[in-house]
């Protein structure tokens, strides 16, 4: 610090007789032109001041350079790995990108053959419900048909017995009538007979 003033005092001092003597200088120029007297000792002085502060300045001035520089490095390197560290996710996220479209066409095939299967399944469900529905419509239909029959029969079998019976009273007299009357009679009398021996 001691030092920093010495050097202000030098440069004041220097300074001084320089500013005076380009007052003196100043009346015995033309304006408008360039006068050594007046602005050579101006830049003279401006000099002599740069040098007073870059020899003053010059040891915090290079450690002030010299920490920039070590954090200027420092954040060029934080600044790299973050850019990497983007590079990556970038990467990552277009790579998945480009997987998503192979991705998206897998769950579609799954799902078309999901598809596919369940509507095999429910068309060989359907099919099983209609043949189970036909063949129980079959059985029905037996049934009813057999029910039928059998009912056309008895009343086919009533129709022949009551014309069989009309024919043979309109054909019969009165004495073959009692003659079959008594044969029949005599047949059922001896059934019973028969069933005892048997």
């Amino acid at each position: 610090m001691k030092r920093l003033q010495q050097l202000l005092i030098l440069g004041l001092g220097l300074a001084t007789p320089v500013l005076a003597l380009a007052e003196e200088a100043h009346a015995t120029c033309e304006p408008n032109e360039f006068c050594f007297q007046v602005q050579g000792y101006y830049i003279l002085d401006f000099i002599a001041f740069v040098a007073i502060i870059v020899y003053a300045a010059r040891k915090p001035l290079a450690a002030f350079l010299d920490k920039r520089y070590a954090d200027v490095s420092k954040e060029i390197a934080a600044a790299h790995e973050l850019r990497d560290a983007a590079q990556q996710k970038y990467d990552a996220y277009k790579t998945r990108m480009d997987n998503l479209a192979v991705e998206m066409e897998k769950i579609l095939t799954d799902a078309r053959a999901g598809t596919e299967t369940e509507v095999q399944r429910i068309l060989a469900d359907a099919k099983a419900q209609v043949e189970r529905v036909t063949a129980e419509e079959q059985i029905r239909l037996d049934q009813e048909s057999k029910r039928i029959r059998d009912e056309l029969q008895r009343e086919a079998a009533a129709l022949a017995l009551k014309l069989a019976e009309q024919m043979v009273r309109e054909k019969l007299d009165a004495a073959t009538q009692a003659k079959l009357v008594d044969r029949a009679l005599t047949e059922i009398e001896e059934l019973p007979t028969t069933g005892a021996n048997a």
